[in-house]
């Protein structure tokens, strides 16, 4: 018996979880896709009932290689592990009465909401399949939302852009480092991984009210932020010099559209739950990257 069922643990968010589970000495197990078809309700509820484990954390979505561009030509995989299996693991958890923590993302908003202020919990997806404009990654994050919302057992934990020290083609960092061509980004929401890892446990361990949250370090950053202070801290040889603005962005270099949205964190920290100013994040981040 474990207290805590890890899924999809040995992904970029999963490996996170598991190392901010034995940083806590939270007696975990983790299973891979590999060992077990998560898209199954027998085979996960089976699981579940030889675990039998306090908290099951999902991290098993699809996000696409090398981006969610991917997910536009691979629906059906796409559709299996961020729908199916979310759904799948969500009923088994709720049948055993077991909690629930499942990863999900801030990127079904785009845009401003209504009078420029931060997107809510509470707030309708704007960047879904039934406003009609999203990508395919977007689109069946929502609907796993929408059906995970329904589980009274339930934690949907929003992360946005994560970064983290560690170089990783995931890593936000990383890839605006490697890529030769940036785009000029409005202000967006982020998460710092380790951090907002660590902030999803403790809504658990605090016994924080079960609901979605946004998993986000407080503020904002655009790439050109960004790209300024990595130029600053880490002095790399190149010169960020090719900007690019929206309307190239999208006609020569992604297929699925992306989000640009502000996240509130506000939920998160009145549940006493406390992260650092992204910009103070980022900084300390980029000084003790790891390349």
């Amino acid at each position: 018996m474990s207290r805590v069922l890890l899924l999809g643990g040995s992904g970029f968010v999963g490996s996170a979880f598991a190392r901010e589970l034995a940083a806590r000495n939270i007696d975990f197990s983790s299973i891979s896709r590999a060992q077990v078809d998560y898209t199954k309700f027998d085979v996960v509820h089976s699981l579940l009932k030889k675990v039998r484990p306090e908290l099951v954390i999902n991290c098993s979505g699809v996000t696409g290689v090398p981006n969610v561009d991917w997910c536009e030509t691979h629906r059906k995989e796409t559709i299996a592990g961020n729908i199916v299996a979310a759904a799948a693991i969500s009923d088994a958890c709720y049948g055993l009465g077991v909690l629930l923590g499942h990863v999900s993302s801030g990127c079904i908003y785009d845009g401003p909401r209504p009078n420029d202020a931060p997107w809510m919990e509470g707030d309708p997806p704007n960047f879904d399949f039934d406003a009609g404009r999203c990508s395919y990654y977007s689109g069946t994050k929502a609907m796993a939302e929408s059906k995970i919302c329904q589980n009274p057992l339930a934690y949907i934990w929003r992360l946005r852009l994560p970064f983290c020290e560690e170089a990783d083609a995931k890593n936000l960092i990383t890839k605006l480092i490697g890529y030769q061509v940036i785009y000029d980004s409005p202000p967006n929401s982020l998460s710092h991984l380790g951090e907002c890892v660590g902030a999803c446990v403790e809504t658990w361990e605090n016994g924080a009210k079960r609901g979605i949250y946004n998993v986000v370090n407080p503020g904002t950053l655009t790439n050109r932020e960004i790209v300024e202070m990595i130029e600053t801290i880490l002095k790399p040889a190149r010169k960020f010099e090719r900007w690019i603005k929206e309307p190239e962005f999208y006609r020569d270099f992604v297929s699925a559209p992306r989000s640009n949205c502000v996240l509130s964190c506000k939920k998160l920290l009145d549940a006493g739950v406390n992260l650092r100013p992204v910009r103070q994040a980022m900084t300390e981040t980029i000084a003790n990257y790891r390349p």
